[in-house]
C-alpha cells in the first residue's frame, strides 16, 4: 500500500474545504431564487458555470489521487477481510495474542474498522467512474473534492498504522502457512534441534516439492568425524536434488515447521550455498568468478568459527579440469579445518580420492541403470564413488553420433 504515501500534503485547507462543500448548497439557493422570484434560470446557469470552472481547476490532481485508490479497491477489500479474521480469531498463544492486540490504533480504533473506512472512500470514488453520474456529481456537488478530503482525513489518522498492521498480517499469514504444512503432510516429522557440536542426521529425507508418489528419500549422516561428503554421479542422477533436499528441509526446520523426513536431528547451522551461479555482463562478472565470490563467503563464515553447513553444487565447473581439481582441493583443505559440515557435488572423480587420505571426507554417489537401450535412475544415495558415466549414452540417445 505504498500508494497511500502519495497523498502527503493537504490539497485543500479549511477555508477551501468550506467553499467547495458549501458552494453547491449556495448555488441551489441562488438558482431556486432566480427561477421562483426573478423568473429566470440565468443565476442557476451562472452558478453552474462557476462550479464547472472550479471543478476543472483541480480535476487532474483529484483524478490522480482517486485513481490510485480505485486501482487498489480490490486489495483494500481483501485486507479488510484478512485483518477482520485476525481480530476475531480465538488465539491461545501469547505471541499471537500480542499481535492481535497491536491491531488497534492509539485511539482505540480497530484496524479492520479503519480499513473499512478506506474501503468506503474507495466506493464513493468509484461512482465518479460512471460516465453519466460522474460529471453530474463532480460539477454539481464537488464529489471528487469530498472524496479527496475524506481520504486526506483518513490518511492523517491512520496512515502511520498501515505498515505495522500489514507486518502483523504478514506474520500471521506466514505462521498459518507453516501450520498448514502439518495439516497437509501429517506424516512429516518435526525436527529435533541440538545445541551441541555440528551434527546432521536425517532419516528418509526427501524433497518437499516432489510429489510423494515420485519422491525418493535417503538417509544422511554428518558429524564432527565425517564432516564433508563428496557426491559423485552422472548427469540427472540426483546430485543437485540431494543438496536442495537438505537445504529446504533445514529452512523448514528452523522456521518451526515439520520436515519432509521420518526424522531429522541437527544443530543450529548458518546455511550457505553455492548453486546455479550466473554471470553478470553489466558488472563484468563471469560464472566462474561469481562462484568464487560465493565460495569466498562460505570460507569467511567458516573462518569465523560459525557452525556452518554448506552446499556446493558442481564445484568450479566453469573452468578446465586441472584448475577445477586444484582449486577444489584447496577449498576443501580450508573447509576441513573448521567445525563445519557440508555436501559437495562434482564430476571430478579424482577429488573423491581425498576420502582415502582424510577421515574428514566421505564419499557418496548416485548411479544409473541401463536396460533395453534406455537409461533409468533410482535416485538412491550410496556410499563410495560412482563407477558409471552416461554422457556418451545420452549423445547416442538424442541422435548425436560420430560420422
Amino acid at each position: 500500500m505504498d500508494w497511500i504515501s502519495t497523498v502527503e500534503s493537504k490539497m485543500y485547507n479549511q477555508v477551501l474545504s468550506y467553499i467547495y462543500l458549501g458552494l453547491p448548497f449556495f448555488s441551489l439557493l441562488i438558482g431556486t431564487y432566480g427561477i421562483l422570484k426573478l423568473k429566470t434560470p440565468s443565476l442557476l446557469c451562472l452558478m453552474i458555470i462557476l462550479q464547472s470552472i472550479l471543478f476543472l481547476i483541480n480535476y487532474r490532481k483529484n483524478k490522480r489521487i482517486l485513481d490510485s485508490i480505485d486501482k487498489n479497491r480490490d486489495k483494500i477489500d481483501l485486507y479488510s477481510l484478512l485483518i477482520t479474521a485476525c481480530e476475531t480469531e480465538n488465539f491461545k498463544t501469547e505471541y499471537l495474542l500480542s499481535m492481535q492486540k497491536r491491531l488497534v490504533d492509539s485511539d482505540g480504533h480497530k484496524a479492520s474498522q479503519s480499513i473499512k473506512k478506506l474501503g468506503k472512500i474507495a466506493d464513493w470514488s468509484a461512482v465518479l467512474q460512471n460516465n453519466m453520474i460522474g460529471p453530474i456529481l463532480g460539477i454539481g456537488f464537488f464529489w471528487d473534492v469530498y472524496c479527496v478530503l475524506a481520504l486526506q482525513k483518513w490518511k492523517q489518522a491512520c496512515c502511520r498504522h498501515i505498515e505495522p498492521w500489514l507486518e502483523i498480517l504478514g506474520q500471521v499469514e506466514s505462521l498459518a502457512s507453516l501450520a498448514n504444512i502439518r495439516f497437509e503432510q501429517p506424516e512429516w516429522a518435526f525436527p529435533r534441534l541440538e545445541e551441541k557440536d555440528a551434527t546432521f542426521v536425517g532419516e528418509q529425507i526427501g524433497h518437499p516439492l516432489i510429489h510423494k508418489h515420485n519422491r525418493i528419500c535417503n538417509d544422511l549422516e554428518l558429524d564432527n568425524r565425517r564432516r564433508i561428503m563428496i557426491i559423485t554421479g552422472s548427469n540427472m542422477s540426483g546430485k543437485s536434488t540431494m543438496l536442495r533436499t537438505v537445504g529446504i528441509n533445514l529452512v523448514l526446520a528452523y522456521a518451526g515447521a515439520p520436515v519432509c523426513a521420518s526424522a531429522i536431528q541437527c544443530s543450529l547451522f548458518d546455511l550457505y550455498t553455492s548453486m546455479r551461479q550466473n554471470d553478470n555482463l553489466e558488472n563484468h562478472v563471469s560464472t566462474f568468478y561469481a562462484e568464487l565470490l560465493r565460495i569466498k563467503s562460505i570460507i569467511s563464515a567458516v573462518g569465523r568459527q560459525m557452525v556452518t553447513l554448506f552446499l556446493i553444487d558442481e564445484i568450479f565447473r566453469g573452468t578446465n579440469s586441472k584448475d577445477r581439481h586444484d582449486a577444489a582441493a584447496i577449498v576443501l583443505d580450508i573447509l576441513k579445518r573448521n567445525k563445519s559440515l557440508g555436501l559437495i557435488t562434482t564430476h571430478d572423480y579424482d577429488l573423491a580420492k581425498l576420502a582415502e587420505k582424510e577421515h574428514t571426507f566421505i564419499n557418496g554417489h548416485f548411479e544409473e541403470q541401463y536396460r533395453d537401450q534406455s537409461i533409468t535412475f533410482d535416485y538412491l544415495l550410496k556410499s563410495g564413488v560412482s563407477k558409471t558415466t552416461n554422457a556418451m549414452f545420452l549423445l547416442k540417445l538424442v541422435g548425436i553420433t560420430q560420422t
